[in-house]
């Protein structure tokens, strides 16, 4: 910025004109980006949503791009919330490039597949930091490949940020390193059942689920169970559930058994596919009694699968389509996608890139790999102390690591996710 000065002729103003311009072409100057709009770290925001505060000029970054990895299933039993994921990455990227990139560079968020294999997110996780030098890892996606890919950036102490693991204790456990854009799920889950059980008279229950499946296992076995005894009901089942395995086809005799116990309400958790296939044969065998479950099965294999049958079923949701800071998110997903709805995991997956690029600018990262390792503290830092207004609502991380949103109560209605945005479960 250029000072105002007083002079008694133009040669004295020409003369420290031209000296301020070589100092500021002088070679120890660092190259100014092109301006975006960058929210500070405190209180960050992504298109769709209000401002929280005023723009900030770009972070000065080094080189030619900005390197970020995810990686999430694009493969196996859960492909479906991988494939979303990967579209939303796609759509994300295009929208902050066409908006001027991150800092003034462009973007480039490299996808990897995890086929949902624990051993594949640990080899992908450590080679995206170690050999790609990699920003920051988004991802993985399952609570399983979590637990065992988070040591291996606590172990380098770089960052890293799963947008669907909710399975209690995870992120924790690898602290300080280690962030979850969701809720766990059995803070909601447990709000649930709790509203559910004391709205619906509940005397009798069944657990039944996933006891394969990590998160899952953790769900029917302690936080169900443990939640319906605090709210008073008795539980059919005892200490176990009425189990099966991920990648079961046959339900009957699960089925069977819940239609002899005849409760008044069937508490469950999964993962999609198994949980629409399972909730199908229970209610072809004419158990019309309610379904309560958690946000896991928010995607749209559980919809596919059931059919039908899945209507009804009521969950915990912190999203879906009507969300009103989603407006142009959904809008512009539909338009890329031939009129597809995005779901949870894509909202999670879109606000985790929006808040990465807010606080690459926002905390002082270079993007300069001899400064790799005081890159990744500063994002760290920066991500620890966020308030971000995104798609999916007002997000902040709580001590564990873990997102804090609001949370709702959702029913499966006409094919769909349908929130109720009056009943609120818990709130931030």
């Amino acid at each position: 910025m250029f000072t105002k000065r007083r002079s008694v002729s133009l040669i004295p103003a020409i003369v420290l004109l031209v000296a301020l311009l070589a100092s500021a072409c002088s070679p120890a100057a660092q190259p100014t980006a092109a301006p975006t709009k960058a929210p500070a770290a405190a209180a960050t925001s992504a298109p769709g949503a209000a401002p929280t505060t005023a723009a900030k000029p770009a972070a000065k970054l080094q080189g030619k791009e900005v390197k970020l990895a995810f990686i999430a299933p694009k493969t196996g039993p859960v492909a479906d919330w991988g494939v979303e994921q990967d579209q939303v990455v796609q759509m994300a990227v295009k929208e902050i490039n066409a908006a001027g990139g991150v800092g003034g560079l462009p973007l480039n968020i490299m996808f990897f597949d995890t086929q949902g294999k624990p051993d594949e997110a640990v080899s992908l996780t450590r080679k995206l930091y170690s050999e790609d030098k990699v920003l920051i890892v988004l991802g993985p996606h399952l609570s399983g490949e979590a637990s065992v890919a988070f040591p291996i950036a606590v172990a380098m102490k770089a960052p890293i940020v799963s947008c669907c693991s909710a399975a209690p204790g995870v992120s924790a456990a690898n602290r300080p390193w280690a962030f979850r854009l969701p809720q766990p799920d059995d803070k909601g889950l447990t709000a649930m059942i709790k509203k559910f059980v004391a709205d619906n008279k509940v005397q009798k229950a069944v657990v039944a689920g996933d006891i394969k499946d990590a998160a899952s296992k953790v769900a029917n076995t302690q936080y169900i169970p443990d939640a319906l005894k605090a709210a008073g009901a008795t539980i059919l089942t005892g200490s176990d559930p009425i189990g099966y395995n991920t990648g079961d086809t046959s339900f009957a005799a699960q089925a069977t058994k819940i239609k002899d116990l005849n409760p008044d309400a069937i508490f469950m958790y999964g993962l999609p596919a198994e949980g629409g296939a399972f909730i199908k044969e229970i209610r072809r065998q004419g158990i019309t009694k309610p379904i309560v479950t958690g946000s896991a099965f928010m995607a749209t294999q559980f919809l596919q699968v059931g059919g039908d049958a899945v209507e009804g079923v009521v969950m915990n949701a912190v999203w879906d389509t009507e969300h009103p800071a989603s407006k142009d998110f959904v809008a512009n997903f539909r338009k890329a996608y031939n009129g597809k709805d995005p779901t949870m995991v894509g909202a999670y997956a879109y606000d985790s890139i929006y808040l990465m690029k807010a606080m690459i600018e926002s905390t002082g990262v270079t993007n300069d790999p001899a400064q790799l390792a005081q890159d990744w503290q500063k994002l760290r830092d920066g991500i620890e102390k966020a308030k971000f207004n995104g798609v999916t609502g007002k997000t902040s991380f709580d001590a564990s690591g873990d997102g804090v949103h609001t949370v709702f109560e959702a029913v499966v209605k006409g094919g769909k996710f349908v929130i109720n945005y009056s009943k609120v479960l818990l709130d931030q």
